[in-house]
């Protein structure tokens, strides 16, 4: 029954859309309304051969309704077995953003639908039957020849209204496609990191649809935007209407300010002035009379011209003061340039940074020589990495505060977690599935997390060391018969029901207790042998923002560590889209510290759930200093954050160089 279909998975999409964004209208809410004639094609769970597939999937539907969300477009999603069952209705535009297993009976109710005027933007997977319907085809698979090959889309039409001049994307392999009919063509091509054409298409159109050679990754949102706005406005005119409106009314939200008179007076406060004030306000005058006259297109880039002139004065606008800590996190223990920690020590030190957080060891690899973890591909492609970002970071004055993952093992070589699998050192939860995480509680573990820690203090000249995923994975882990022994043992009682008696039984929380201890005896055990192996050490944590719900979940009790001395500092993973959220986790964290060590907020600009822009980082970073925090962390230092977010903080907030707070004046 379509229409039944059709209502039920309209609901869900509402409950879905409404679950994931903040209940603060702060300004950057998705507001509540109907699907706009758009609707996103997710692939069917049963046709997924992998789990990293459906996670793929998710991923990137998540992403495009969240940019879209922000151009005014409210997609409605549906699966592939609803198009046979016809879940298009009187839908304008279909996006397949990742359709690996597209089944020819879609592809033929796809192209049905373009027969009757409907469009199709394909990224990625082209079935050979939607490619005839849309004009391109010939289509083949393409691995980068080496690393960033595909790192830039340049486009090229002048009929399409909108389109920006490039958008970055580091893409590692794409799908080549030619155009084949109806009036197809290239208004894109590839280009590498180094600003070399590649020749490969980057984006076809033609009079059915779009074509784009990879998914749509996270990075350059601001051009992802661009792209979006102008391709839906060219294949489906009307929607321009409600995109151009909702750039007009979102052109003075900058930073943490919610209006343009907000901006106004933010900026006649700043010593910078306000330089572009008076174009800004014309440009928006502009964009209002355009909006009225119907000129969309012209409204949308009107507008945008406006909120980039707004942002400049802002970025400019922020105090930098002499003392704060201002640290970056780098996920891949890399820097921003795989093989040359001189230039990302550069980058930080020009803009302002003075603390780093690499993260160069997890619960089995290393990125250096380690005598207890494998190394990683990455240590020998490139060397040594703690030593030669030790090296660059004294050169720029930088800390260098080591990042560890602690019991994850992501990434381990396959040798190394047989042999921890054997040994009984891995978790297992309630239900006896096991997971690539070592078990706190393993005598074993214990040590290998302490003594992979205490190597890093001995053999480099490091400022500090910082635990992550200091805890347990949720609350349904670890329950493996090593667990069950030592906590009879340690108890001096038995358990009669494992793990039901523990789980959620009359032992819940001694046992919840005892699962605190584990974790809190490393961090315990770190902390007092690291400053005895170096002096000044400096220990500190990524932890969970929400307190106590941490600590009962996942054993994290972080406010005990600091109330105990183990912390120097502290740094709660603080990711919020709304500002009302983030400065609700800021100053509950700074009740819980109660001024003992610095709180530097994490904010998530590139963080799993978040994608902030630079201004919305900078306005992160002023109500942190609002709040009286003494500095700020932010996720993640990569290519992408160093091209936008580093300069960002560096024209204002960081412009002024700093001493870190936690460091002795």
């Amino acid at each position: 029954m379509p229409s039944l279909r059709r209502l039920y998975v309209s609901c869900l999409t509402l409950l879905i859309l409404l679950a994931s964004r903040p209940l603060v209208d702060d300004g950057y809410c998705v507001p509540a309304g109907s699907a706009q004639g758009v609707v996103i094609v997710t692939p069917a769970k049963a046709a997924l051969r992998q789990k990293s597939e459906a996670k793929l999937a998710r991923e990137t539907t998540q992403t495009l309704t969240t940019l879209l969300a922000e151009l005014g477009v409210v997609a409605e999603t549906i699966d592939e077995p609803a198009l046979a069952d016809g879940g298009l209705g009187q839908c304008r535009v279909v996006i397949l953003p990742y359709n690996p297993t597209l089944r020819n009976e879609h592809a033929a109710a796809l192209a049905k639908f373009v027969e009757s005027g409907g469009k199709v933007l394909a990224c990625y997977q082209l079935n050979p039957q939607l490619g005839e319907a849309l004009g391109f085809g010939h289509a083949k698979y393409m691995h980068q020849a080496y690393r960033g090959q595909f790192a830039e889309m340049r486009f090229d039409a002048a009929d399409i209204r909108g389109l920006p001049k490039s958008v970055h994307q580091k893409s590692w392999n794409i799908t080549v496609a030619e155009p084949t009919g109806h009036h197809a063509g290239v208004i894109g091509r590839w280009f590498d990191d180094a600003g070399r054409a590649t020749e490969y298409p980057a984006l076809l159109a033609s009079d059915h649809g779009a074509f784009l050679s990879h998914i749509v990754l996270r990075d350059d949102r601001e051009g992802k935007k661009r792209l979006l706005a102008a391709l839906l406005g060219h294949l489906a005119p009307p929607l321009w209407k409600p995109i151009a409106q909702k750039e007009l009314e979102q052109a003075g939200r900058v930073g943490h300010c919610r209006s343009e008179e907000e901006v106004a007076a933010y900026l006649k406060k700043a010593a910078s002035g306000a330089p572009h004030i008076a174009r800004a306000r014309q440009m928006l005058e502009r964009a209002r009379q355009q909006f009225a006259q119907g000129d969309y297109g012209e409204t949308f880039e009107s507008s945008q011209t406006a909120h980039e002139l707004l942002v400049q004065s802002y970025l400019r606008a922020a105090d930098s003061p002499f003392r704060e800590t201002r640290a970056v996190w780098n996920h891949s223990g890399l820097g921003a340039y795989p093989g040359d920690w001189e230039r990302s020590m550069k980058l930080l030190g020009e803009n302002g940074f003075n603390v780093v957080l690499p993260n160069m060891l997890w619960g089995g690899l290393a990125h250096y020589p380690s005598d207890l973890l494998p190394p990683s591909p990455a240590l020998r492609r490139y060397g040594d990495q703690l030593e030669q970002c030790c090296r660059a970071a004294k050169k720029y004055g930088i800390e260098v505060h080591v990042w560890k993952v602690n019991y994850n093992l992501y990434g381990a070589p396959r040798a190394f977690l047989e042999k921890v699998c054997r040994e009984g050192r891995t978790q297992l939860n309630a239900e006896g599935q096991p997971s690539d995480w070592l078990c706190p509680s393993h005598p074993e573990n214990q040590k290998l997390e302490l003594e992979s820690m205490l190597e890093v203090a001995r053999k480099y000249p490091v400022d500090g060391l910082h635990f992550d995923y200091i805890r347990y994975p949720d609350g349904a882990h670890c329950y493996c018969d090593g667990c069950r022994r030592r906590f009879e043992t340690q108890s001096g009682r038995p358990v009669s029901d494992w793990p039901k008696e523990c789980l959620s039984g009359a032992r819940k929380e001694e046992y919840r207790e005892w699962r605190r201890r584990q974790i809190t005896l490393l961090v315990a055990a770190v902390s007092r042998q690291a400053r005895k192996i170096r002096p000044g050490l400096k220990l500190s944590a990524a932890v969970f923002g929400r307190y106590p719900d941490c600590r009962e979940a996942v054993a994290q009790d972080w406010p005990k560590w600091v109330k105990a001395g183990y912390l120097d500092f502290v740094c709660p993973m603080d990711y919020a889209t709304s500002d009302q959220e983030f400065i609700s986790l800021v100053r509950n964290q700074r009740k819980l510290i109660e001024g003992r060590v610095p709180l530097y907020p994490g904010i998530g600009a590139t963080a799993s759930n978040t994608l902030l822009a630079p201004d919305r980082v900078v306005g992160q970073i002023v109500h942190a200093r609002a709040l009286g925090a003494a500095g700020f962390t932010i996720f993640n230092f990569d290519a992408d954050t160093a091209a936008s977010i580093v300069p960002a903080v560096g024209c204002g907030a960081g412009v002024r160089h700093a001493v870190p707070t936690h460091k002795s004046p």
